[in-house]
C-alpha cells in the first residue's frame, strides 16, 4: 500500500471490496437473507470510515508539518503563538512589527513638528500681543489727545458763544457801547477773534490727529490681518499634522502585537488561524483552534478540520491538573481529548502558568506542588491516549509576550513596563517563563525528521480510522455472541420442553391404550358374565365370546381413536404453548436487545426477525400430521382387523377346553366358562396391548420428526443471529489483514527513519 495521499481512496477501495464480496457459498435463501441483513446493517458502519478518510483525505497535509495549538477556553493559545510569531519572526508578524515601528518612527517625526508648530505658534501669539499692546498704546494716547483737543474746542466755542451773547447785549440794550463799536472793537471782540484763532489752530491739530489716528488703526487692523492670516496657516498645518497623527495612531493600533490574543471572553477564537514558518531551514506551520471548553459546537467542523490536517498536537491548559471529566448533562474534556486526539501520533500537555505579576514571575516556575500534578497529568493522559501521548511541558506565556510585544497604549503596555521595572531586560522574562526553552525545543527536536513525522501522522490516523471500525465491529461481534447465547439458551429450553411435550404425548398414547384395553377388559367380562349366567353350553359360549369380543374389540378401536384424539389435542396445546413462550421470550429478549445495548458508533441494533407462524397453526399442523400418521400406522380405521386378531386367539383357548365341558355341571360350567373368559380377556388384552405397542412404536420416527421440524422452525432466530454474527466476524478478520499490512508498512517507516 503506497503510503501518499492515494492511501485514504486505496483502503476505500479495499474496504467496498471486503463488503461486497462477503457473499454465501450455499443456496439457502434464508441464510442469504441473513447475510443481506447484516450487510446493510454494516452500512453505517461502512460509510462513518468512507466519511472519516475522505475528510482526512480532505484535511490532510502532506508537506509541511502542522502543529495545532487546541485546548481549554482562555487557557493562552493566541497568547503563546503570538510570543513565537515574534520570537520566530513569522513573516506576517515581522511585517506587522515593521510596520509598527516606522510608524512609531514617524509618529515621533510628527510630534516633533507639533510641537515645534506649536512652538512657533505661541511664539506668534506672543509677539502679536506685545506689538498690539504697542500700537494700541500709541493709538490710545492718539485717542487721548483727540478727547482733550475736542474738550478744548468745546470750551472756546462756548466761550465765544458768550462773547457772541454779551455784544448783542451790549448793543442792544447799551447805546454807548453800540456806538462805540462802531468805531472801536469791543474788548469782547477781540477777544473773539482770538479764539477764533485759536479754534481754528485747534482744528488744524485735530484733522491732523484724525488722519494720525486713522493711520494708526489702519495699521492695527493690518497687523491683526496678519496675524490672523499666520495663525490660520500655523492652526491648518498643525491640523494636518494632527490628522497624521490620528493616522499613525490608527496604524500603531492595528499593527500592536497580541491582537489574536483574547480579552478574557468565552470562544474570543471563533476560526482556525495558520501561521507559517521558517526557521532553521525547517518550514512548519502552527494552527490557533477555537477552545473546546465554550460554546464550541458552532466551530466543531473547523476544529475537526485543523486536529485532522495537524501531525503534531499541544493540548494548553492553564491548570496543572488533568483535563476534567463529564457527567450525564456534560461531556467531559477528557472525552473530547479521547474523542479529537486518539488518532494522533504526537501529543504534549503544555502548562501555560497563569502569571500576571512581576512578583509572581520567578527563576523557579513551577512550583513542588504542580510538580506533582502535572506527573498525574502525564498519567491520565497517557491512559486516555496511550503512546500516541508524549509528556507535558511547562511555560508561561503573558510575560513573555509582553516583555516583547510592541503595544500602543492600553494594559497590555502598562503590563509591560510593570515587568521591564522589575527585571533587567526582556531576555531575563525569556528565559524565567520557559518561553525561550519551549521555542528552541520546538525548532529543533520537535521539528526534526519532519518528512517522516508528516509521513507517520498521516498514516497512523488511517491507520487509526481502520482499527477504531475493526474496534467496532469486534464490539458488534461480541454484542451478537452474546445475544446468540442467550437465544441458544432459550432454543435449549424450548427444545427440551418440546421433547418433553413429545415423551408425554407417548406416555399419553400408551396409558390412553391401557385405558381403553381395560375399559375393553371390564365391559367383555361383564357382558360374558351376564351370558354365563343364563347358563349357556360351551358352544354358545364360544359362540357369545366371539361375538362380544368383536362387538368390544369396535368398541376399544372407537375408545382408542378418541383417547388419541384427546392426546393429539394436549399435545398441540402444549406445543402451542411451548412454541408461543419461545416466541414471546425472543421477542423479549430482541427488544431488550435493541433497548439496552449501546455503541459509541452509528448502529441500528432492531433485528427484523422473520415472523414464524401463528402458534396454534403449527401445532395443530404437526398435530393433524401425526393424528394421521397413527391411525394410518395403526390402521385404526379398520377394527375388524384388530378382531379377527383378538377372535385367533380365544379360537385357541376355546379349542383346548372342549372336552372339559362335558363332564361338568351347571355351577362347575360356569364357574369353568368365567375361568375361560378372564383368560381369553387376559390373552386378547395382552396381544392387542402388544399389537398396539408395536404400531405406536412405529409412529415414534414420524412424530419425532414433526417435532423437530418445529424446534428447526423456532431456531430461526439463532440462526439469523449467527449468519449476521459471523458476516461481522468475517468483515472483522479481513479488515484486521489490511490493518496489519498498514502497521507493518508502519513499522517499515519507523525503520527507515
Amino acid at each position: 500500500m503506497n503510503h501518499s495521499r492515494e492511501i485514504y481512496q486505496e483502503v476505500i477501495r479495499k474496504v467496498e471490496k471486503v463488503i461486497s464480496t462477503l457473499e454465501s457459498e450455499g443456496t439457502d435463501s434464508e441464510i442469504i437473507e441473513y447475510q443481506n441483513q447484516a450487510r446493510n446493517k454494516l452500512s453505517a458502519l461502512y460509510q462513518t470510515l468512507v466519511d472519516n478518510l475522505q475528510s482526512l483525505e480532505k484535511n490532510s497535509e502532506w508537506n509541511v508539518f502542522t502543529i495545532a495549538f487546541y485546548g481549554e477556553t482562555n487557557a493562552g493559545k493566541s497568547t503563546l503563538i503570538e510570543t513565537l510569531r515574534i520570537l520566530l519572526k513569522e513573516k506576517t508578524k515581522l511585517q506587522e512589527r515593521m510596520t509598527f515601528d516606522k510608524a512609531l518612527h514617524d509618529y515621533k517625526q510628527v510630534q516633533f513638528k507639533i510641537n515645534d508648530l506649536n512652538t512657533i505658534i505661541k511664539s506668534l501669539e506672543n509677539s502679536y500681543e506685545n506689538e498690539l499692546m504697542i500700537k494700541q498704546d500709541i493709538l490710545n494716547g492718539l485717542l487721548l489727545r483727540k478727547t482733550d483737543l475736542e474738550s478744548s474746542l468745546e470750551i472756546l466755542e462756548s466761550r465765544l458763544n458768550e462773547l457772541h451773547y454779551d455784544i448783542l447785549h451790549k448793543i442792544v440794550f447799551r447805546s454807548f457801547d453800540f456806538i462805540r463799536s462802531m468805531f472801536n472793537k469791543l474788548d469782547e471782540q477781540t477777544e473773539i477773534d482770538n479764539i477764533v484763532l485759536e479754534i481754528n489752530d485747534v482744528g488744524e491739530k485735530m484733522k491732523s490727529l484724525e488722519e494720525e489716528i486713522i493711520k494708526r488703526q489702519d495699521d492695527l487692523d493690518e497687523t491683526d490681518e496678519k496675524y490672523d492670516s499666520d495663525k490660520k496657516s500655523r492652526m491648518k498645518e498643525a491640523a494636518l499634522l494632527q490628522n497624521t497623527i490620528a493616522e499613525l495612531e490608527q496604524i500603531l493600533t492595528n499593527n500592536s502585537d497580541a491582537k489574536i490574543v483574547g480579552d478574557g471572553r468565552s470562544d474570543f477564537t471563533r476560526n482556525v488561524t495558520e501561521y507559517r514558518f521558517a526557521f532553521n531551514n525547517q518550514t512548519f506551520v502552527i494552527s490557533d483552534l477555537p477552545g473546546i471548553e465554550g460554546n464550541e459546537k458552532s466551530v466543531q467542523a473547523e476544529i475537526d478540520g485543523a486536529i485532522e490536517k495537524a501531525h503534531a498536537v499541544f493540548y494548553i491548559s492553564g491548570k496543572a491538573n488533568p483535563p476534567q471529566k463529564g457527567n450525564d448533562e456534560r461531556t467531559g474534556t477528557i472525552a473530547k481529548i479521547k474523542n479529537h486526539l486518539e488518532k494522533h501520533s504526537e501529543v504534549y500537555f503544555i502548562y501555560n502558568k497563569r502569571v500576571n505579576n512581576p512578583r509572581q514571575l520567578s527563576k523557579t516556575l513551577i512550583t513542588d506542588s504542580e510538580s506533582e500534578s502535572l506527573n498525574v497529568v502525564d498519567r491520565v493522559m497517557a491512559e486516555t491516549l496511550g503512546k500516541q501521548y508524549n509528556h507535558h511541558l511547562s511555560l508561561s506565556g503573558y510575560p513573555a509576550l509582553v516583555s516583547i510585544g510592541n503595544y500602543w497604549g492600553g494594559r497590555l503596555e502598562k503590563s509591560k513596563y510593570k515587568f521591564l521595572d522589575t527585571f533587567d531586560s526582556p531576555k531575563v522574562i525569556m528565559t524565567y517563563s520557559g518561553v525561550k526553552t519551549f521555542s528552541d525545543w520546538m525548532t529543533t527536536n520537535l521539528v526534526e525528521n519532519i518528512n517522516f513525522k508528516i509521513e507517520k501522522a498521516n498514516v497512523n490516523k488511517v491507520s487509526f480510522s481502520l482499527n477504531d471500525t475493526i474496534n467496532n465491529l469486534g464490539e458488534l461481534s461480541d454484542s451478537f455472541n452474546r445475544l446468540e447465547h442467550k437465544l441458544k439458551s432459550t432454543l435449549k429450553g424450548s427444545s427440551d420442553q418440546l421433547e418433553e411435550v413429545e415423551e408425554l404425548f407417548y406416555r399419553n398414547v400408551i396409558n390412553s391404550m391401557n385405558g381403553a384395553i381395560n375399559k375393553f377388559k371390564q365391559s367383555l367380562r361383564k357382558k360374558m358374565y351376564s351370558d354365563i349366567d343364563q347358563d349357556i353350553n360351551n358352544d354358545q359360549f364360544s359362540n357369545r365370546l366371539k361375538q362380544r369380543t368383536e362387538e368390544e374389540v369396535e368398541r376399544l378401536i372407537k375408545d382408542f381413536e378418541k383417547r388419541i384424539h384427546k392426546n393429539v389435542e394436549d399435545f398441540e396445546g402444549h406445543m402451542s404453548a411451548v412454541i408461543e413462550k419461545n416466541q414471546q421470550y425472543v421477542e423479549e429478549l430482541l427488544e431488550s436487545y435493541s433497548n439496552s445495548v449501546e455503541f459509541t458508533f452509528e448502529f441500528d441494533p432492531e433485528i427484523k426477525m422473520k415472523k414464524s407462524v401463528n402458534p396454534a397453526e403449527v401445532a395443530a399442523s404437526a398435530g393433524g400430521l401425526i393424528y394421521g400418521v397413527i391411525f394410518n400406522v395403526m390402521n385404526l380405521t379398520n377394527p375388524f382387523g384388530w378382531a379377527l386378531l383378538a377372535i385367533s386367539v380365544i379360537t385357541l383357548i376355546v379349542f383346548a377346553s372342549k372336552t372339559i365341558y362335558k363332564v361338568l355341571n351347571s355351577d362347575y360350567r360356569k364357574s369353568q366358562q368365567k375361568k375361560s373368559t378372564d383368560e381369553n380377556i387376559q390373552e386378547i388384552a395382552n396381544k392387542l396391548r402388544a399389537s398396539l405397542e408395536e404400531e405406536v412404536d412405529k409412529t415414534v420416527t414420524p412424530v419425532n420428526n414433526a417435532v423437530n421440524r418445529i424446534v428447526k422452525d423456532i431456531e430461526t432466530s439463532v440462526s439469523q443471529v449467527e449468519v449476521m454474527r459471523q458476516v461481522f466476524e468475517d468483515v472483522e478478520s479481513e479488515l484486521r489483514v489490511m490493518a496489519r499490512d498498514i502497521e507493518y508498512r508502519e513499522e517499515l517507516i519507523n525503520g527507515n527513519n
